[in-house]
């Protein structure tokens, strides 16, 4: 819901004042905010990447649910996102879909509620997701191909969305 005042009425004009001027003009306002946030997930980002290339044993340490989704599609054994994919087409899309629709929502939550702690738990979670990234970057880009296509083509379109939306947050 929309906050508004007593004495206004909601409308479409003001849904498309708030869309059109007044989120803009917030972002304008908190830029430097926004870009700190947004280099402190691109560093992370680098870190999982590089982490995965010296030492994945410990990167398993820090992500192990994240590795078991990797591995096995969440889906059981799975060794190509092909078969991931296959998966998904056969029914679980919505049920996938409805997960990373509520795990974005809850970090999106987290990062812009953790704010109360002085900020710092928004820099950990951002610092979090950024280097989940970069592991499943560096785990897809690795494994060949398919693997290449399955990240370009599947995780990047809606991640540049929701990767915004959280540093925004």
């Amino acid at each position: 819901l929309i906050y508004v005042p007593p004495r206004q009425k909601l409308n479409l004009r003001g849904i498309w004042d708030l869309i059109a001027r007044d989120f803009p003009r917030a972002v304008r306002a908190e830029g430097g905010l926004i870009w700190l946030a947004g280099g402190l997930m691109t560093f992370a980002t680098i870190i999982g990447f590089l982490a995965m290339q010296s030492d994945p044993a410990w990167v398993r340490s820090l992500f192990p649910q994240l590795f078991s989704l990797l591995e096995a599609g969440g889906y059981g054994d799975q060794e190509t996102p092909g078969a991931l994919a296959a998966a998904i087409e056969e029914g679980t899309y919505a049920e996938m879909s409805a997960y990373i629709a509520a795990n974005n929502v809850q970090v999106s939550i987290l990062v812009y509620g953790l704010g109360l702690s002085f900020g710092l738990g928004t820099l950990y979670q951002l610092a979090q997701n950024g280097m989940m990234l970069g592991v499943v970057a560096f785990y897809c880009l690795t494994r060949g191909a398919e693997f290449q296509e399955y990240f370009y083509a599947g995780i990047l379109p809606h991640g540049v969305w929701e990767l915004t939306a959280i540093v925004i947050s």
